[in-house]
């Protein structure tokens, strides 16, 4: 009885040691880790004349709490791709653009390692850069590609690596936002999100299905229409009378050739929600995009690791104790009342 009393209170301050090792003094703080979007996740050509030019542009924004910081940029071609390509940074997202592109100098020509003033970029919560990639090919050669690689301190995923890729004309579908965030939703209110669906490419782009993966409280909506249920609203998303998506222009800017997909958020009980939507085109490169949807990230969760103690025979008289960890695996502060 003693010794069970014992081992009862051994555990108590095991646990209320792990506490004050994570406690901010408010509770459980929230994590402040640098996190990643790309959009688009490549770099696509389409094959062109000799001695013209095309540009393609890639947003990389940090959608994290902490300070995405890049150290290192290198550029690795393809040795068809020698002296036709080039590379370009602005600090702002796609949307602020001007004509303000700083080009890259590498430390073999052409490509390997891009300079960086001050040796390090640093992007702050919600703060973007725009990397922008000129193609100028000399012959009628199909060329290779080739990979920007950019080094980060995000531990989940710390290389990025964004594909140059060089194809024959065909549809390209590029999404924007490419991930949803609902932020806090209560239990039984509908929220919405919008997804705006463009085909970038040179040829027309033919939606086939559009799912969902994950939580069954998200719902893709086309003009009121959920395309799981109804899937003739596909046929002409845009409503333009002509079957898909038409291609953009000749100078690969989008133009107004595009859709919308409504995303709606329902729950019948507060709490962490991921699914994906997935939209399956002709974009032989990208024939399944997939769109990270998040719903209520932000609300306190407690994750105990392990999840069960387990003591084994022990002598009489013998005291034997074992740790556990108590963290916050929420976006929002975790609070212990009681234990």
């Amino acid at each position: 009885m003693l010794n069970s009393i014992f081992m009862r209170v051994l555990l108590l301050l095991l646990s209320t040691y792990s506490l004050i090792a994570c406690d901010d003094g408010d509770g459980l703080g929230q994590s402040t880790t640098a996190r990643y979007e790309v959009k688009p996740d490549n770099f696509t050509f389409y094959q062109q004349l000799p001695n013209t030019q095309d540009a393609r542009l890639v947003e990389i924004k940090n959608v994290g709490l902490g300070e995405l910081r890049i150290p290192e940029i290198k550029l690795s071609l393809q040795e068809s791709l020698d002296g036709e390509f080039e590379l370009f940074y602005f600090m702002g997202s796609t949307a602020d653009i001007n004509e303000n592109f700083i080009p890259f100098t590498f430390s073999q020509g052409n490509e390997g390692d891009a300079s960086i003033e001050n040796d390090l970029i640093v992007l702050g919560n919600n703060e973007s850069m725009t990397l922008k990639a000129i193609y100028k090919p000399k012959d009628e050669i199909l060329d290779a590609g080739g990979v920007v690689t950019i080094k980060t301190n995000v531990a989940s995923g710390p290389i990025l690596s964004i594909p140059i890729k060089i194809s024959d004309n065909g549809p390209q579908i590029v999404v924007d936002p490419t991930s949803v965030d609902f932020d806090r939703v209560a239990a039984n209110v509908a929220q919405t999100r919008e997804i705006t669906v463009f085909n970038y490419g040179q040829a027309p782009l033919y939606i086939s299905e559009i799912s969902i993966n994950g939580s069954l409280d998200f719902t893709p909506l086309i003009n009121g229409k959920d395309p799981r249920l109804e899937p003739a609203v596909l046929q002409d998303p845009d409503g333009d009378g002509t079957p898909g998506l038409l291609p953009a222009t000749t100078d690969g800017q989008m133009n107004n050739n595009q859709f919308t997909i409504t995303v709606e958020y329902k729950t019948p009980l507060e709490g962490p929600d991921r699914g994906e939507l997935i939209i399956s085109s002709n974009d032989s490169n990208n024939p399944n995009l997939v769109v990270d949807l998040v719903g209520n990230a932000r609300t306190p969760c407690l994750r105990v690791t392990p999840t069960a103690i387990e003591f084994r025979a022990s002598l009489v008289n013998r005291v034997d104790s074992q740790a556990f960890l108590i963290e916050s695996c929420g976006g929002a502060g975790l609070k212990i009342t009681d234990i």
